[in-house]
């Protein structure tokens, strides 16, 4: 019976613990692997002229997703910074749309160096609405695009929900 109270102790001791190895050769508490926190953005939709189709339209769907890290560990309430992150969506998804129109008439192979334009535009509209936060310098922003696909111009978007601050 000790042998199982202190196999037990032992057990609920490391319970948290797990230990990674990072690829620096440092040993990490695992809960400081990978971001600390995420906010999901709606998708957005773009009606863009085709290039590979004269005179016809398609839909260009974007998904971002910010990504949240402290610079410090003793920091503000990460829902703070998330809040401005829910805040500035409809800023950021204007940005795109106006983004991705003026690259004008998109092919298929443009996909590439068009996400990566995108994912500019957001980041920096991010970071110049986000300097005038006090805690900003304790926290690294990355706005990625998680989703990013063409569909025919006859298909358009699910229905979403309309988000208002009031």
């Amino acid at each position: 019976m000790a042998k199982v109270c202190i196999a037990g102790l032992v057990a609920l001791a490391c319970a948290g613990c797990t230990l990674l190895t990072g690829g620096d050769g440092r040993i990490y508490n695992a809960v400081y692997v990978g971001d600390r926190a995420s906010v999901a953005f709606d998708e957005i939709v773009v009606a863009v002229p085709s290039k590979d189709r004269a005179g016809s339209v398609v839909n260009l769907h974007v998904v971002l997703t910010a990504l949240i890290n402290p610079t410090r560990t003793m920091l503000p309430d990460i829902r703070e910074l998330q809040s401005i992150l829910t805040r500035l969506a409809p800023r950021i998804a204007a940005a795109v749309v106006v983004a991705a129109q003026d690259q004008g008439p998109l092919a298929a192979g443009d996909l590439s160096t068009l996400r990566e334009a995108l994912a500019k535009e957001a980041n920096d509209l991010f970071a110049s609405a986000c300097k005038r936060w006090a805690h900003a310098q304790h926290y690294t922003v990355t706005l990625v695009v998680t989703s990013f696909y063409l569909t025919d111009g006859s298909v358009g978007r699910a229905s979403g929900r309309q988000r208002t601050g009031l």
